[in-house]
């Protein structure tokens, strides 16, 4: 440093370092500043107490924000919004480190059992991240704005569930979205809403290769999945300006200065109150072990996830009785709370260019893309990466527009080692299953392939640990409990595959990196192949149906959204989905 700095100035030059330093950290302290946030009523309930509200929403997730604010827009109502997080950090705000918020103070963390039938290569378990703080998993997610097939929604409808069709729900899409992209079809999207919808400002050159490739196997790109379900696309993101738009930040933040609208950050609920008629009264809840009591004269509305929703309701006695007796707490209504999870399980397959796609990772590359994302918000960190492309594959009927596989992509520049790392320990897969990757990414660019079953036959559970409400609920998806399943994303392999054979691939020399799994023995077959699947499942963040709607009998929901079990209680999708959207 002393050789380095031992240039004297006369004075011009420091000054126009300075000027730099100080334009960058100004800069950084322009992502995510505190004052931008709603302000936190915690110490203000803790100092002087809490008055009773007409509202009580639980979660200020992507649902439970926009609920509190709308309620609030009705200045006779006064509303209180607990959240169990803060505020989002600095990497919330930046698309492309969006990976970097799991395994930290703003991830709940879960685990889900272990299980002989998948996800046999992870040390503890499918690793769960779902977020905990404002905005919810929306605040640490890829940010991709993507629906359900229409008929999905039409499935809803025809299960009983009024006002659930397709053509319902369109207008609420568009109500909700301020959205910005070439070509924009407005049967699909509205542009006036407070949800910024964009296409990312910076694009991967595999971008290119992959479209070539999908067309050289009559995979038409699809300019707008609404259109049409099947094919390739750019997704749109939920971004604004080359920063994150979450429902917090859309909703919460025109809504942070209204007197009736209170908003407590840090707050633990561990039961709902009832009165003599089963309605809900209220909550209680924590700050820093500091016990409070929220009151509320109308409703109280969960929005607390599809984890945390079934675990606050069988604290509070709303579940299956034999299993709240087994932990001594009373049943106030027996019912199928935790039953219908599923969730789009996915499968990592690794694939690499012998020619390279794109420079090497830098010190001075990394540099530079921090200062152009803090100066005007633009190169690789306001974007992510290859995540704006997707596939949509039906891989029984290439014709049928309702698809059974999806896929991602991220790309790893050569010498990407630690990103690679990071990312595989937060999913906890056993390091000598991917080593093989690090030892590759030495020398050449590194794509990994997401393949997600987009309609699980497999069902799982959520079930109480323990009575004590901070301790995690027993977590089973069973994936891969149906064979179909597997066979499934079997043919999703042999799909990637044929990607692989293209000329647009063959190009650059693309080949798969096979994974050290000595149980599935010689790669290529699919005796070996479905051995992989069942040992590299993983989570695509995506768990519904903790809280089905509908008419049949595993329901507790109806179809019109608010409770029919019991009185003065609303529950939020997505953990209310009868069975899990295909997006």
């Amino acid at each position: 440093l002393t050789s380095q700095c031992a240039t004297q100035s006369v004075g011009p030059a420091n000054q126009l370092f300075g000027l730099l330093i100080q334009t960058i950290l100004a800069a950084q302290c322009n992502i995510s500043p505190p004052e931008m946030w709603p302000k936190d009523y915690g110490p203000t309930a803790i100092e002087k107490g809490l008055e009773e509200y007409d509202f009580i929403v639980v979660g200020a997730g992507s649902a439970g924000s926009v609920v509190a604010s709308r309620l609030s827009e009705n200045e006779n109502w006064k509303v209180l919004l607990l959240e169990a997080g803060g505020d989002p950090p600095i990497e919330s705000e930046m698309p492309m480190l969006c990976f970097s918020l799991q395994n930290t103070v703003h991830d709940w963390g879960y685990h889900v059992e272990r299980s002989n039938k998948a996800s046999k290569s992870t040390r503890n378990g499918t690793f769960w991240p779902r977020g905990k703080l404002l905005g919810g998993s929306g605040a640490v997610n890829v940010m991709n704005y993507v629906r359900g097939n229409s008929r999905d929604y039409d499935d809803w409808l025809a299960m009983g569930n009024p006002t659930w069709g397709w053509t319902d729900v369109l207008e609420y899409f568009k109500k909700s979205q301020n959205t910005s992209a070439p070509n924009l079809n407005e049967k699909y999207h509205g542009t006036s809403g407070p949800l910024s919808i964009q296409i990312p400002g910076f694009t991967h050159p595999f971008r290119q290769i992959l479209l070539d490739g999908g067309s050289e196997l009559g995979y038409k790109y699809v300019n707008d999945m609404n259109e049409g379900f099947v094919g390739m696309s750019q997704l749109l993101f939920n971004v604004k300006d080359g920063e994150r738009h979450s429902s917090a930040k859309a909703f919460l933040l025109p809504a942070k200065d209204r007197a009736n609208l209170h908003i407590i950050k840090n707050a633990m609920v561990s039961e709902i109150e009832f009165d003599n008629l089963n309605a809900a009264t209220g909550v209680k809840f924590s700050i820093n072990n500091q016990p409070l009591v929220a009151k509320s004269k109308t409703e109280v509305i969960l929005s607390a996830g599809s984890i945390g929703t079934p675990q606050l309701l069988m604290l509070s006695g709303i579940g299956q009785d034999k299993q709240l007796r087994k932990l001594n707490i009373k049943t106030r209504s027996d019912l199928m709370v935790g039953k219908s999870l599923q969730d789009h399980l996915m499968v990592p397959l690794f694939i690499t260019s012998k020619k390279p796609i794109t420079d090497p990772s830098s010190i001075n590359q990394l540099a530079r893309e921090m200062f152009d994302f803090l100066i005007d918000r633009s190169g690789p960190l306001s974007a992510q990466g290859i995540f704006d492309i997707s596939g949509f594959f039906n891989t029984v009927n290439a014709t049928d527009s309702f698809p059974d596989i999806q896929t991602h992509y991220v790309a790893f520049r050569r010498g990407d080692a630690e990103k690679i790392k990071a990312l595989f320990s937060n999913m906890e897969y056993d390091e000598a299953t991917w080593k093989t990757v690090i030892d590759v990414n030495a020398q050449q660019d590194v794509v990994l392939v997401v393949l997600v079953l987009l309609n699980p036959k497999s069902m799982g559970t959520i079930r109480l640990r323990s009575t004590d409400p901070l301790q995690h609920p027993i977590i089973q998806p069973n994936y891969l409990d149906k064979r179909e399943d597997a066979q499934t994303v079997l043919r999703g392999v042999r799909l990637l595959q044929k990607f692989l054979s293209t000329n647009a691939f063959k190009l650059y020399e693309f080949e798969e990196i096979p994974l050290n799994i000595p149980e599935c023995g010689a790669s290529g077959t699919d005796l070996y192949y479905e051995c992989y699947v069942r040992h590299m499942t993983s989570t695509l963040y995506h768990p519904v149906g903790t809280a089905k709607m509908g008419p049949d009998t595993d329901r507790y929901l109806g179809g019109t959204l608010p409770y029919n079990f019991l009185h003065s209680i609303g529950i939020i999708v997505p953990k209310n989905q009868p069975h899990r959207a295909r997006h």
